[in-house]
């Protein structure tokens, strides 16, 4: 066995090429798909002022753990974290993968029914930039005592640009309740195969605007599959545009929205099996 301390707080683990992670990312910091994979062993920190970069083609293992007790593995229990682990972001995390060499982020057990706890980035984070990454196998946990995230990935800072990447097994793939600029979700994929005991259907998506500016959010190019929902709207101002998404089987309704003021607009959005047929609506390309 080898030990490495690289980082003052946090612990790397090497041993047969696997690369233990826990507690805190003090300084900048880039994860090589050479050292696969990386593992999440305890709740991990990425702290202010540090950039977390992960290069096409690493692989994120997090400890997981089954919610039959429902929420007792995923809640703070006096001072000890939940069972389950997850990623807390209060400097930057990015993570740009490929088409030929995506970025996955996954439990560590490779059970379907046992899940990790997603990526929390904090209000005061840098923003979050996602491209061609995995996500898997998600589930609500406390991230502070008291304070729970619901989702894979959490901006909680209000800015949202996500692009080519899959969410698959969740009780939801994307929260943020304050978006404050304009948010991009583009050729995504959201599906869900595997329900958890006592779960409520899972969204892909639920966005909010606290304030009183309006925020201008477009998903394009996105499919919805399995029995989830589609996406959450909160807040009052909110300008929507939905470009050529498509939805198969027993999705919902894909927007169901909640907001007093703003606009919705979609167009060349296609159903597929419900019902019995396909629809679509013809619309010039997007931009």
């Amino acid at each position: 066995m080898k030990y490495l301390l690289l980082i003052f707080g946090t612990l790397f683990v090497s041993l047969a090429h696997t690369i233990n992670v826990s507690g805190h990312i003090t300084q900048n910091t880039t994860w090589n798909p050479a050292n696969n994979p990386y593992v999440v062993m305890g709740f991990l920190y990425v702290d202010a002022g540090v950039t977390l970069t992960i290069l096409p083609g690493v692989q994120i293992k997090v400890k997981d753990a089954t919610n039959e007790a429902y929420d007792y593995y995923f809640m703070w229990h006096g001072t000890l974290e939940p069972a389950a682990k997850m990623i807390i972001v209060n400097g930057q995390i990015i993570a740009i993968g490929t088409e030929a060499q995506p970025i996955t982020f996954d439990n560590l057990s490779d059970d379907p029914y046992r899940r990790w706890g997603g990526i929390h980035i904090s209000r005061t984070a840098m923003p979050g930039i996602f491209r061609y990454c995995h996500f898997s196998h998600q589930y609500n946990i406390e991230y502070t005592p008291g304070t729970w995230t619901f989702a894979i990935v959490n901006p909680w800072n209000g800015i949202l640009d996500i692009r080519n990447c899959s969410f698959h097994d969740f009780d939801m793939g994307i929260d943020t309740f304050n978006l404050t600029q304009s948010a991009l979700i583009y050729d995504c994929t959201f599906e869900v195969d595997h329900f958890l005991t006592g779960d409520d259907t899972p969204y892909a998506m639920s966005l909010g605007v606290e304030g009183i500016n309006y925020v201008d959010v477009t998903i394009a190019r996105c499919e919805f599959r399995g029995n989830g929902y589609g996406v959450l709207y909160s807040g009052e101002r909110i300008n929507v545009t939905t470009l050529f998404n498509i939805k198969h089987g027993n999705v919902p309704e894909q927007f169901n929205s909640r907001f007093t003021y703003g606009i919705q607009n979609s167009y060349g959005g296609i159903s597929y099996n419900k019902g019995g047929g396909s629809c679509g609506a013809p619309a010039a390309a997007d931009t």
